[in-house]
Protein backbone atom coordinates (compact mmCIF):
# COMPACT_ATOMS: atom_id res chain seq x y z
CA UNK A 1 0.00 0.00 0.00
CA UNK A 2 2.77 2.41 0.96
CA UNK A 3 4.57 1.50 -2.26
CA UNK A 4 1.51 2.34 -4.34
CA UNK A 5 1.01 5.69 -2.57
CA UNK A 6 4.65 6.54 -3.05
CA UNK A 7 4.43 5.57 -6.73
CA UNK A 8 1.29 7.70 -7.25
CA UNK A 9 2.88 10.67 -5.47
CA UNK A 10 5.97 10.49 -7.64
CA UNK A 11 3.84 10.20 -10.75
CA UNK A 12 1.80 13.28 -9.74
CA UNK A 13 5.00 15.24 -9.07
CA UNK A 14 6.37 14.36 -12.49
CA UNK A 15 3.10 15.48 -14.14
CA UNK A 16 3.16 18.80 -12.25
CA UNK A 17 6.80 19.49 -13.16
CA UNK A 18 6.15 18.62 -16.79
CA UNK A 19 3.15 20.95 -16.88
CA UNK A 20 5.14 23.74 -15.30
CA UNK A 21 7.96 23.33 -17.78
CA UNK A 22 5.47 23.34 -20.66
CA UNK A 23 3.94 26.56 -19.33
CA UNK A 24 7.37 28.19 -18.91
CA UNK A 25 8.41 27.05 -22.36
CA UNK A 26 5.27 28.64 -23.85
CA UNK A 27 5.88 31.91 -22.01
CA UNK A 28 9.45 32.13 -23.25
CA UNK A 29 8.98 30.74 -26.74
CA UNK A 30 9.39 34.12 -28.40
CA UNK A 31 12.45 35.08 -26.31
CA UNK A 32 14.08 31.72 -27.15
CA UNK A 33 13.40 32.26 -30.83
CA UNK A 34 15.27 35.56 -30.67
CA UNK A 35 18.58 33.86 -29.79
CA UNK A 36 20.44 32.79 -32.93
CA UNK A 37 22.51 29.65 -33.11
CA UNK A 38 25.71 31.69 -33.14
CA UNK A 39 25.08 33.36 -29.75
CA UNK A 40 27.80 33.33 -27.11
CA UNK A 41 27.47 33.05 -23.38
CA UNK A 42 25.01 35.70 -22.41
CA UNK A 43 21.97 36.95 -20.56
CA UNK A 44 18.87 38.26 -22.28
CA UNK A 45 16.50 40.32 -20.12
CA UNK A 46 12.81 40.56 -21.05
CA UNK A 47 9.81 41.89 -19.19
CA UNK A 48 8.99 38.29 -18.24
CA UNK A 49 12.31 37.11 -16.88
CA UNK A 50 15.90 36.27 -17.67
CA UNK A 51 17.22 33.79 -20.24
CA UNK A 52 20.72 32.42 -19.81
CA UNK A 53 22.31 31.77 -23.19
CA UNK A 54 25.26 29.39 -23.52
CA UNK A 55 26.44 28.52 -26.99
CA UNK A 56 23.33 27.94 -29.11
CA UNK A 57 21.03 26.85 -26.26
CA UNK A 58 18.89 28.51 -23.65
CA UNK A 59 20.23 26.55 -20.68
CA UNK A 60 18.41 28.15 -17.76
CA UNK A 61 15.36 30.28 -17.15
CA UNK A 62 15.83 32.66 -14.26
CA UNK A 63 13.49 35.18 -12.64
CA UNK A 64 14.50 38.83 -12.84
CA UNK A 65 16.63 39.62 -9.85
CA UNK A 66 16.66 42.93 -8.06
CA UNK A 67 20.00 44.16 -6.73
CA UNK A 68 21.98 40.97 -7.28
CA UNK A 69 22.37 40.93 -11.04
CA UNK A 70 22.80 37.66 -12.98
CA UNK A 71 26.31 36.56 -13.93
CA UNK A 72 28.11 39.12 -16.09
CA UNK A 73 27.75 38.12 -19.73
CA UNK A 74 26.66 39.39 -23.10
CA UNK A 75 23.81 38.36 -25.35
CA UNK A 76 25.15 38.49 -28.91
CA UNK A 77 23.18 38.59 -32.12
CA UNK A 78 23.95 37.14 -35.52
CA UNK A 79 26.58 38.48 -37.91
CA UNK A 80 24.16 40.64 -39.90
CA UNK A 81 23.42 44.36 -39.86
CA UNK A 82 20.24 44.32 -37.79
CA UNK A 83 18.82 45.23 -34.41
CA UNK A 84 16.95 43.37 -31.72
CA UNK A 85 13.76 44.69 -33.27
CA UNK A 86 14.45 42.53 -36.34
CA UNK A 87 13.95 39.45 -34.17
CA UNK A 88 10.59 40.48 -32.69
CA UNK A 89 7.44 38.54 -33.50
CA UNK A 90 5.63 40.60 -36.13
CA UNK A 91 2.29 39.10 -35.03
CA UNK A 92 2.66 40.71 -31.64
CA UNK A 93 2.30 44.48 -31.99
CA UNK A 94 3.28 45.16 -28.39
CA UNK A 95 6.97 46.07 -28.10
CA UNK A 96 8.81 43.91 -25.60
CA UNK A 97 11.00 45.49 -22.93
CA UNK A 98 14.20 43.88 -24.13
CA UNK A 99 17.71 44.79 -23.08
CA UNK A 100 21.27 43.65 -23.61
CA UNK A 101 23.45 43.22 -20.53
CA UNK A 102 27.07 44.02 -21.40
CA UNK A 103 29.94 43.30 -19.07
CA UNK A 104 31.15 46.56 -17.63
CA UNK A 105 34.90 47.11 -17.66
CA UNK A 106 34.74 49.00 -14.37
CA UNK A 107 33.25 46.05 -12.51
CA UNK A 108 33.04 42.82 -14.49
CA UNK A 109 31.37 41.03 -11.61
CA UNK A 110 28.25 43.14 -12.03
CA UNK A 111 26.23 43.76 -15.18
CA UNK A 112 24.62 47.08 -16.09
CA UNK A 113 21.60 46.92 -18.38
CA UNK A 114 21.28 48.85 -21.63
CA UNK A 115 17.63 49.94 -21.76
CA UNK A 116 15.09 49.34 -24.49
CA UNK A 117 15.76 52.83 -25.83
CA UNK A 118 19.37 51.88 -26.50
CA UNK A 119 19.15 48.66 -28.45
CA UNK A 120 22.26 47.25 -30.02
CA UNK A 121 22.77 47.85 -33.72
CA UNK A 122 25.03 45.40 -35.47
CA UNK A 123 27.95 46.59 -37.60
CA UNK A 124 29.04 44.24 -40.37
CA UNK A 125 32.47 42.63 -40.06
CA UNK A 126 34.99 42.82 -42.88
CA UNK A 127 35.57 39.16 -43.75
CA UNK A 128 38.92 40.02 -45.39
CA UNK A 129 40.38 41.56 -42.23
CA UNK A 130 43.37 39.85 -40.63
CA UNK A 131 41.44 40.04 -37.35
CA UNK A 132 38.13 38.72 -38.68
CA UNK A 133 38.79 35.25 -37.27
CA UNK A 134 39.03 36.72 -33.76
CA UNK A 135 35.83 38.80 -33.77
CA UNK A 136 32.38 37.46 -32.98
CA UNK A 137 30.34 40.65 -33.16
CA UNK A 138 30.53 44.45 -33.45
CA UNK A 139 27.69 46.29 -31.69
CA UNK A 140 26.73 49.97 -31.62
CA UNK A 141 24.67 51.51 -28.81
CA UNK A 142 23.32 54.84 -30.18
CA UNK A 143 22.11 56.38 -26.92
CA UNK A 144 25.37 55.70 -25.12
CA UNK A 145 27.53 56.59 -28.14
CA UNK A 146 29.49 53.39 -27.62
CA UNK A 147 30.76 50.41 -29.59
CA UNK A 148 31.44 46.94 -28.29
CA UNK A 149 33.77 44.48 -30.02
CA UNK A 150 32.94 40.96 -28.87
CA UNK A 151 35.83 38.56 -29.31
CA UNK A 152 35.55 34.84 -29.96
CA UNK A 153 36.39 32.46 -27.13
CA UNK A 154 38.95 30.74 -29.36
CA UNK A 155 40.88 33.38 -31.30
CA UNK A 156 44.25 34.22 -32.77
CA UNK A 157 44.37 37.76 -31.36
CA UNK A 158 44.05 37.65 -27.58
CA UNK A 159 43.31 41.36 -27.08
CA UNK A 160 43.64 43.56 -30.21
CA UNK A 161 44.71 47.20 -30.11
CA UNK A 162 42.23 49.31 -32.06
CA UNK A 163 41.79 52.72 -33.66
CA UNK A 164 38.45 53.96 -34.90
CA UNK A 165 37.05 57.00 -36.68
CA UNK A 166 33.59 58.30 -37.55
CA UNK A 167 33.36 60.32 -40.75
CA UNK A 168 30.70 62.02 -42.84
CA UNK A 169 29.30 65.41 -41.82
CA UNK A 170 32.24 65.64 -39.39
CA UNK A 171 35.13 63.61 -38.00
CA UNK A 172 35.33 62.04 -34.56
CA UNK A 173 37.67 59.47 -33.07
CA UNK A 174 36.48 56.41 -31.18
CA UNK A 175 38.26 56.22 -27.83
CA UNK A 176 38.91 52.69 -26.61
CA UNK A 177 38.87 51.82 -22.92
CA UNK A 178 41.34 49.65 -21.03
CA UNK A 179 44.17 49.49 -23.55
CA UNK A 180 47.73 49.56 -22.21
CA UNK A 181 46.71 49.28 -18.55
CA UNK A 182 48.76 48.87 -15.38
CA UNK A 183 46.23 46.41 -13.93
CA UNK A 184 44.55 44.01 -16.36
CA UNK A 185 43.09 41.74 -13.69
CA UNK A 186 39.68 43.43 -13.66
CA UNK A 187 39.32 43.79 -17.44
CA UNK A 188 36.85 41.66 -19.35
CA UNK A 189 39.12 40.00 -21.88
CA UNK A 190 36.34 39.18 -24.34
CA UNK A 191 34.82 42.62 -24.93
CA UNK A 192 36.47 45.85 -26.15
CA UNK A 193 34.52 49.05 -25.51
CA UNK A 194 34.90 52.35 -27.37
CA UNK A 195 33.01 55.64 -27.29
CA UNK A 196 32.70 58.79 -29.38
CA UNK A 197 31.84 62.39 -28.50
CA UNK A 198 28.50 63.63 -29.83
CA UNK A 199 29.67 67.21 -29.30
CA UNK A 200 31.87 66.67 -32.35
CA UNK A 201 28.91 65.65 -34.53
CA UNK A 202 27.03 68.66 -35.99
CA UNK A 203 23.80 67.07 -37.26
CA UNK A 204 21.69 63.97 -36.90
CA UNK A 205 21.91 61.46 -39.70
CA UNK A 206 24.20 58.90 -41.25
CA UNK A 207 27.87 58.65 -40.29
CA UNK A 208 30.41 56.18 -41.61
CA UNK A 209 32.42 54.02 -39.21
CA UNK A 210 35.88 52.56 -39.66
CA UNK A 211 37.54 50.46 -36.95
CA UNK A 212 41.00 49.06 -37.61
CA UNK A 213 43.05 46.49 -35.75
CA UNK A 214 46.44 48.15 -35.34
CA UNK A 215 47.96 45.18 -33.53
CA UNK A 216 46.93 41.69 -32.52
CA UNK A 217 47.79 41.89 -28.83
CA UNK A 218 47.80 44.50 -26.09
CA UNK A 219 50.80 46.01 -24.32
CA UNK A 220 51.07 46.19 -20.57
CA UNK A 221 52.41 49.30 -18.89
CA UNK A 222 55.50 47.47 -17.67
CA UNK A 223 56.20 45.89 -21.09
CA UNK A 224 59.65 46.05 -22.67
CA UNK A 225 58.61 47.70 -25.92
CA UNK A 226 61.65 46.70 -27.97
CA UNK A 227 61.18 43.07 -26.94
CA UNK A 228 57.45 42.43 -26.81
CA UNK A 229 55.77 45.24 -28.78
CA UNK A 230 53.38 43.55 -31.22
CA UNK A 231 53.86 43.95 -34.95
CA UNK A 232 51.50 46.35 -36.69
CA UNK A 233 48.86 44.45 -38.63
CA UNK A 234 49.08 44.56 -42.43
CA UNK A 235 47.34 47.88 -43.20
CA UNK A 236 45.97 46.49 -46.46
CA UNK A 237 43.70 44.21 -44.39
CA UNK A 238 43.52 45.82 -40.94
CA UNK A 239 39.97 47.20 -41.26
CA UNK A 240 37.60 45.06 -39.17
CA UNK A 241 34.41 46.91 -40.21
CA UNK A 242 32.91 46.46 -43.65
CA UNK A 243 33.55 49.13 -46.29
CA UNK A 244 29.96 50.40 -46.03
CA UNK A 245 29.71 50.29 -42.23
CA UNK A 246 27.66 53.19 -40.88
CA UNK A 247 25.59 54.33 -37.92
CA UNK A 248 22.61 56.63 -37.51
CA UNK A 249 23.09 59.43 -34.99
CA UNK A 250 20.14 61.24 -33.42
CA UNK A 251 21.14 64.40 -31.57
CA UNK A 252 18.83 65.72 -28.87
CA UNK A 253 19.96 69.27 -29.60
CA UNK A 254 21.16 70.55 -32.97
CA UNK A 255 24.87 71.29 -32.93
CA UNK A 256 24.66 73.66 -35.91
CA UNK A 257 23.97 76.73 -33.82
CA UNK A 258 26.97 78.66 -32.43
CA UNK A 259 27.95 77.56 -28.94
CA UNK A 260 27.64 80.16 -26.17
CA UNK A 261 30.95 81.41 -24.82
CA UNK A 262 30.27 80.06 -21.32
CA UNK A 263 29.53 76.58 -22.64
CA UNK A 264 32.49 76.58 -25.00
CA UNK A 265 34.82 77.50 -22.14
CA UNK A 266 33.46 74.94 -19.70
CA UNK A 267 35.50 71.91 -18.66
CA UNK A 268 33.11 69.48 -20.32
CA UNK A 269 32.97 71.00 -23.77
CA UNK A 270 35.35 70.67 -26.69
CA UNK A 271 36.43 73.92 -28.30
CA UNK A 272 36.41 72.85 -31.93
CA UNK A 273 35.85 70.05 -34.42
CA UNK A 274 36.59 68.90 -37.96
CA UNK A 275 33.55 69.51 -40.11
CA UNK A 276 32.74 68.66 -43.73
CA UNK A 277 33.11 71.71 -45.97
CA UNK A 278 29.63 71.06 -47.41
CA UNK A 279 28.28 71.80 -43.93
CA UNK A 280 30.84 74.47 -43.11
CA UNK A 281 29.45 76.69 -45.87
CA UNK A 282 26.02 76.41 -44.29
CA UNK A 283 27.40 77.31 -40.88
CA UNK A 284 29.10 80.40 -42.32
CA UNK A 285 25.88 81.38 -44.07
CA UNK A 286 27.24 80.80 -47.59
CA UNK A 287 24.31 78.52 -48.32
CA UNK A 288 21.21 78.04 -46.20
CA UNK A 289 19.87 74.49 -46.14
CA UNK A 290 17.30 72.78 -44.00
CA UNK A 291 18.61 70.11 -41.63
CA UNK A 292 16.86 67.39 -43.62
CA UNK A 293 18.59 68.56 -46.80
CA UNK A 294 21.92 68.68 -44.99
CA UNK A 295 21.58 65.05 -43.96
CA UNK A 296 21.13 64.03 -47.61
CA UNK A 297 24.31 65.70 -48.90
CA UNK A 298 26.53 63.25 -50.84
CA UNK A 299 29.33 62.51 -48.39
CA UNK A 300 31.90 59.72 -48.70
CA UNK A 301 33.59 57.77 -45.88
CA UNK A 302 37.22 58.34 -44.91
CA UNK A 303 39.45 55.31 -44.54
CA UNK A 304 42.78 55.23 -42.72
CA UNK A 305 45.67 56.55 -44.77
CA UNK A 306 48.83 54.46 -44.73
CA UNK A 307 52.10 53.93 -46.55
CA UNK A 308 52.40 50.45 -48.00
CA UNK A 309 55.67 48.57 -47.59
CA UNK A 310 58.49 49.44 -49.98
CA UNK A 311 56.83 52.63 -51.19
CA UNK A 312 59.56 55.16 -50.44
CA UNK A 313 61.23 55.44 -53.83
CA UNK A 314 59.99 58.01 -56.34
CA UNK A 315 59.06 55.32 -58.87
CA UNK A 316 57.16 53.17 -56.39
CA UNK A 317 55.21 56.15 -55.06
CA UNK A 318 53.59 56.54 -58.49
CA UNK A 319 52.16 53.03 -58.57
CA UNK A 320 48.50 52.54 -57.51
CA UNK A 321 49.61 50.13 -54.78
CA UNK A 322 51.47 53.01 -53.13
CA UNK A 323 49.64 56.14 -54.27
CA UNK A 324 46.03 55.17 -53.48
CA UNK A 325 46.41 54.39 -49.75
CA UNK A 326 48.76 57.39 -49.34
CA UNK A 327 46.45 59.88 -51.08
CA UNK A 328 45.85 63.04 -49.04
CA UNK A 329 42.83 64.36 -50.93
CA UNK A 330 40.51 62.39 -48.62
CA UNK A 331 41.03 65.15 -46.04
CA UNK A 332 40.30 68.03 -48.43
CA UNK A 333 36.58 67.98 -47.68
CA UNK A 334 37.15 68.82 -43.99
CA UNK A 335 38.15 72.00 -42.21
CA UNK A 336 38.67 72.76 -38.54
CA UNK A 337 35.91 74.85 -36.99
CA UNK A 338 36.18 76.65 -33.67
CA UNK A 339 32.89 76.43 -31.82
CA UNK A 340 33.01 80.07 -30.81
CA UNK A 341 34.33 83.08 -32.70
CA UNK A 342 36.40 84.13 -29.66
CA UNK A 343 38.65 81.10 -30.19
CA UNK A 344 39.77 81.95 -33.71
CA UNK A 345 42.62 84.20 -32.63
CA UNK A 346 44.36 85.94 -29.76
CA UNK A 347 42.70 88.66 -27.72
CA UNK A 348 45.13 91.51 -28.04
CA UNK A 349 43.54 93.43 -25.17
CA UNK A 350 44.15 90.45 -22.89
CA UNK A 351 47.90 90.95 -23.27
CA UNK A 352 47.94 94.73 -23.52
CA UNK A 353 45.95 95.06 -20.29
CA UNK A 354 47.98 92.44 -18.42
CA UNK A 355 50.78 93.49 -16.10
CA UNK A 356 52.24 90.00 -16.51
CA UNK A 357 54.95 89.23 -19.02
CA UNK A 358 54.51 86.07 -21.11
CA UNK A 359 57.58 84.29 -22.49
CA UNK A 360 56.36 80.93 -23.86
CA UNK A 361 59.20 78.43 -24.27
CA UNK A 362 58.57 75.37 -26.42
CA UNK A 363 60.85 72.46 -25.48
CA UNK A 364 61.38 69.59 -27.90
CA UNK A 365 62.73 68.92 -31.34
CA UNK A 366 61.22 69.03 -34.85
CA UNK A 367 57.56 68.78 -33.81
CA UNK A 368 58.10 71.50 -31.22
CA UNK A 369 59.92 73.56 -33.83
CA UNK A 370 56.83 73.44 -36.05
CA UNK A 371 54.66 74.54 -33.12
CA UNK A 372 57.02 77.41 -32.35
CA UNK A 373 56.80 78.62 -35.95
CA UNK A 374 53.00 78.62 -35.85
CA UNK A 375 53.02 80.45 -32.50
CA UNK A 376 55.38 83.01 -33.97
CA UNK A 377 52.94 83.54 -36.86
CA UNK A 378 50.00 84.04 -34.47
CA UNK A 379 52.03 86.57 -32.48
CA UNK A 380 53.21 88.37 -35.63
CA UNK A 381 49.68 88.58 -37.01
CA UNK A 382 48.65 90.41 -33.87
CA UNK A 383 51.83 92.55 -33.91
CA UNK A 384 52.34 91.73 -30.22
CA UNK A 385 56.13 91.74 -30.31
CA UNK A 386 56.26 95.15 -31.97
CA UNK A 387 53.48 96.87 -30.03
CA UNK A 388 53.95 95.19 -26.69
CA UNK A 389 56.87 93.27 -25.27
CA UNK A 390 54.83 91.15 -22.85
CA UNK A 391 54.18 88.25 -25.29
CA UNK A 392 57.06 86.39 -26.92
CA UNK A 393 58.26 82.83 -27.56
CA UNK A 394 61.45 80.74 -27.60
CA UNK A 395 62.31 77.26 -28.90
CA UNK A 396 64.59 75.19 -26.64
CA UNK A 397 66.02 72.14 -28.41
CA UNK A 398 65.74 68.75 -26.71
CA UNK A 399 65.22 65.21 -27.98
CA UNK A 400 64.79 63.12 -24.83
CA UNK A 401 63.44 63.87 -21.34
CA UNK A 402 66.90 63.03 -19.99
CA UNK A 403 68.24 66.06 -21.91
CA UNK A 404 66.48 68.30 -19.38
CA UNK A 405 69.17 68.33 -16.71
CA UNK A 406 69.50 70.96 -14.01
CA UNK A 407 72.23 72.68 -16.05
CA UNK A 408 70.06 72.60 -19.21
CA UNK A 409 67.13 74.11 -17.35
CA UNK A 410 69.19 77.00 -16.01
CA UNK A 411 70.88 77.71 -19.34
CA UNK A 412 67.92 77.30 -21.71
CA UNK A 413 64.89 78.16 -19.60
CA UNK A 414 65.89 80.30 -16.63
CA UNK A 415 68.39 82.44 -18.56
CA UNK A 416 65.83 83.00 -21.35
CA UNK A 417 63.27 84.28 -18.84
CA UNK A 418 60.65 81.63 -19.63
CA UNK A 419 57.33 82.06 -17.84
CA UNK A 420 55.43 79.18 -19.43
CA UNK A 421 57.04 75.98 -20.72
CA UNK A 422 55.48 73.54 -23.20
CA UNK A 423 57.15 70.12 -23.15
CA UNK A 424 56.92 67.82 -26.18
CA UNK A 425 59.44 65.03 -25.72
CA UNK A 426 57.85 61.82 -27.01
CA UNK A 427 58.95 61.39 -30.62
CA UNK A 428 62.60 60.43 -30.12
CA UNK A 429 61.91 58.11 -27.16
CA UNK A 430 59.07 56.55 -29.14
CA UNK A 431 61.19 55.95 -32.22
CA UNK A 432 63.73 54.01 -30.13
CA UNK A 433 61.07 52.08 -28.20
CA UNK A 434 61.63 53.59 -24.75
CA UNK A 435 59.56 51.67 -22.19
CA UNK A 436 56.55 53.34 -20.60
CA UNK A 437 58.09 53.05 -17.14
CA UNK A 438 61.35 54.67 -18.27
CA UNK A 439 59.48 57.42 -20.10
CA UNK A 440 57.48 58.10 -16.94
CA UNK A 441 60.63 58.16 -14.79
CA UNK A 442 62.68 60.43 -17.07
CA UNK A 443 59.77 62.84 -17.66
CA UNK A 444 59.32 63.21 -13.91
CA UNK A 445 63.03 63.95 -13.48
CA UNK A 446 62.84 66.54 -16.27
CA UNK A 447 59.91 68.33 -14.63
CA UNK A 448 61.58 68.21 -11.22
CA UNK A 449 64.76 69.73 -12.67
CA UNK A 450 62.78 72.55 -14.27
CA UNK A 451 60.82 73.32 -11.10
CA UNK A 452 63.97 73.22 -8.97
CA UNK A 453 65.94 75.57 -11.21
CA UNK A 454 63.20 78.21 -10.98
CA UNK A 455 62.64 77.61 -7.27
CA UNK A 456 66.34 78.31 -6.72
CA UNK A 457 65.80 81.85 -8.03
CA UNK A 458 62.53 82.16 -6.09
CA UNK A 459 60.42 82.21 -9.21
CA UNK A 460 57.29 80.20 -10.03
CA UNK A 461 57.19 78.46 -13.39
CA UNK A 462 54.23 76.96 -15.23
CA UNK A 463 54.98 73.66 -16.99
CA UNK A 464 52.65 72.15 -19.58
CA UNK A 465 53.03 68.69 -21.09
CA UNK A 466 51.28 68.62 -24.47
CA UNK A 467 49.93 65.41 -25.96
CA UNK A 468 52.36 63.70 -28.32
CA UNK A 469 51.39 63.57 -32.00
CA UNK A 470 50.46 60.19 -33.40
CA UNK A 471 52.38 58.97 -36.43
CA UNK A 472 50.58 57.63 -39.51
CA UNK A 473 51.24 53.97 -40.27
CA UNK A 474 54.24 54.26 -42.59
CA UNK A 475 56.74 51.86 -44.04
CA UNK A 476 59.08 52.30 -41.05
CA UNK A 477 56.45 52.26 -38.27
CA UNK A 478 54.66 49.35 -39.94
CA UNK A 479 57.73 47.12 -39.94
CA UNK A 480 58.33 44.21 -37.59
CA UNK A 481 61.47 43.48 -35.60
CA UNK A 482 63.77 45.41 -33.28
CA UNK A 483 65.18 47.75 -35.94
CA UNK A 484 61.83 49.34 -36.75
CA UNK A 485 60.55 52.78 -35.80
CA UNK A 486 58.48 51.99 -32.71
CA UNK A 487 56.17 55.01 -33.00
CA UNK A 488 53.11 52.88 -33.70
CA UNK A 489 49.82 54.47 -32.56
CA UNK A 490 49.59 52.31 -29.44
CA UNK A 491 53.06 53.41 -28.24
CA UNK A 492 52.22 57.12 -28.57
CA UNK A 493 48.82 56.51 -26.94
CA UNK A 494 50.69 54.91 -24.04
CA UNK A 495 53.03 57.89 -23.73
CA UNK A 496 50.09 60.27 -23.61
CA UNK A 497 48.51 58.19 -20.88
CA UNK A 498 51.79 58.45 -18.94
CA UNK A 499 51.83 62.25 -19.30
CA UNK A 500 48.24 62.62 -18.18
CA UNK A 501 48.76 60.42 -15.11
CA UNK A 502 52.02 62.19 -14.32
CA UNK A 503 50.30 65.58 -14.20
CA UNK A 504 48.17 64.37 -11.27
CA UNK A 505 51.31 64.11 -9.13
CA UNK A 506 51.86 67.88 -9.21
CA UNK A 507 49.96 70.97 -8.23
CA UNK A 508 48.34 73.41 -10.66
CA UNK A 509 51.72 74.60 -11.93
CA UNK A 510 52.23 71.35 -13.90
CA UNK A 511 49.44 70.40 -16.30
CA UNK A 512 48.70 68.12 -19.23
CA UNK A 513 47.16 69.62 -22.38
CA UNK A 514 45.33 67.20 -24.64
CA UNK A 515 45.11 68.55 -28.21
CA UNK A 516 43.60 65.40 -29.68
CA UNK A 517 40.23 67.05 -30.29
CA UNK A 518 42.25 68.77 -33.05
CA UNK A 519 44.91 66.20 -33.90
CA UNK A 520 43.19 62.90 -33.20
CA UNK A 521 40.68 62.81 -36.05
CA UNK A 522 43.38 63.56 -38.65
CA UNK A 523 46.18 61.55 -37.01
CA UNK A 524 47.10 59.91 -40.33
CA UNK A 525 47.29 63.10 -42.43
CA UNK A 526 51.00 64.08 -42.12
CA UNK A 527 52.33 64.58 -45.63
CA UNK A 528 55.84 63.42 -44.70
CA UNK A 529 54.47 60.59 -42.48
CA UNK A 530 55.72 62.40 -39.41
CA UNK A 531 55.12 66.14 -38.95
CA UNK A 532 51.77 67.87 -38.57
CA UNK A 533 50.67 69.85 -41.62
CA UNK A 534 49.91 73.57 -41.64
CA UNK A 535 46.14 73.67 -41.03
CA UNK A 536 45.94 71.40 -37.97
CA UNK A 537 49.35 72.68 -36.83
CA UNK A 538 48.17 76.29 -36.79
CA UNK A 539 44.99 75.34 -34.90
CA UNK A 540 46.94 73.35 -32.32
CA UNK A 541 49.49 76.15 -31.81
CA UNK A 542 46.72 78.70 -31.28
CA UNK A 543 45.00 76.44 -28.77
CA UNK A 544 48.26 75.83 -26.89
CA UNK A 545 49.08 79.54 -26.79
CA UNK A 546 45.63 80.42 -25.47
CA UNK A 547 45.83 77.63 -22.88
CA UNK A 548 49.24 78.38 -21.42
CA UNK A 549 48.61 82.13 -21.21
CA UNK A 550 45.30 81.56 -19.42
CA UNK A 551 42.97 82.75 -22.17
CA UNK A 552 40.94 79.54 -22.30
CA UNK A 553 40.64 79.03 -18.55
CA UNK A 554 39.69 75.37 -18.82
CA UNK A 555 42.78 73.20 -18.69
CA UNK A 556 41.83 69.77 -17.33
Amino acid sequence: MRSRIKHNSCLMLVVLVAASLFTIKSIYSKERAMIPATANLGVLITNKGTLMVTGSHVEDILPIQSEEAPPAAVAVLSNKEETLADHEDTNDKKEEDISIIPITSDNPSRASTQTVTDRAHIININANSTLADSIEQILHYPNNSTFEIHLKALRRCERPLLKGRISGPSLSMIKWMNQIETDTGSINANVLVGSYDQDLLPISGKYFVEIIGVACSDLKFESKITQVAPCVENPEHHRITSDDASINVHLAVSALAPVPVAAAQSDNHVMGRWINTKLAGHLRGDEILESEALSRLPIEPIFTRYQAHNCRSADEKKTPRCSVPADLTRFNTYEFQWLNATHTGLDKKYFLNSAKEFKVCIVGFSHSRHIEKHIATHIANGRYERDNKNLSRYWAKARYPSDISDDYSRAELVNNNCTQIILGLGQWPGSKGMDFTEFNHTMKLAIDNIVKSFTDIEQTIEVFMRSIHLMPIGDSTGMCGRKRDFRAPFVIDGYNKVLKELSYQYDDHVKYIDTNFIMGAIWDSAMDWCHVDSVPGAAEALYLLREVTGMNKHIK
